[in-house]
Parts: C-alpha cells; sequence; structure tokens
C-alpha cells in the first residue's frame, strides 16, 4: 500500500470512528478528514472520489466548514 492509500485509509478511520460525534473539536478533526482525503484523491486522478469526499464534508459540517474551507482555498 502506497502513502497516499495508508492516509486515505486513515482519514476513513477517523471518519468511521468518530463522525457520529457532536463535540465542535471532533467535527472538525472528521471534516478536515474528509477535506484532506479529497486532496489526496484528487492527486491521485481519482477525482470522482475526491469530489464525493469534498461533498460528505460540505453535507456534514457546512456551517462548521466554512471559515476552514475559505482557508484552504487562500493557501
Amino acid at each position: 500500500m502506497g502513502r497516499n492509500e495508508e492516509a486515505i485509509a486513515a482519514y476513513d478511520e477517523v471518519v468511521r470512528r468518530y463522525a457520529s460525534r457532536s463535540e465542535a473539536q471532533i467535527a472538525e478533526w472528521v471534516a478536515k478528514a474528509l477535506c484532506n482525503k479529497g486532496v489526496r484523491l484528487g492527486q491521485m486522478g481519482r477525482n470522482e472520489e475526491a469530489i464525493a469526499a469534498h461533498d460528505e464534508a460540505v453535507r456534514r459540517y457546512t456551517s462548521r466548514l466554512r471559515r476552514y474551507l475559505l482557508d484552504l482555498l487562500r493557501n
């Protein structure tokens, strides 16, 4: 398994373990895991999966993600 695949598996594990939690800090970790998964997938040319990961983050955490996504886009 390559480093990108290992990273994606780690992001999936964060989502699996913590997605149902409502604490703000944990929700932020899950949102970042989904966004970072999308970035990795995009780097690998798996664009449809990348979009799906970002869409899931937006769907789950729209209000919490707004500031994070804007910062991500600026960098």
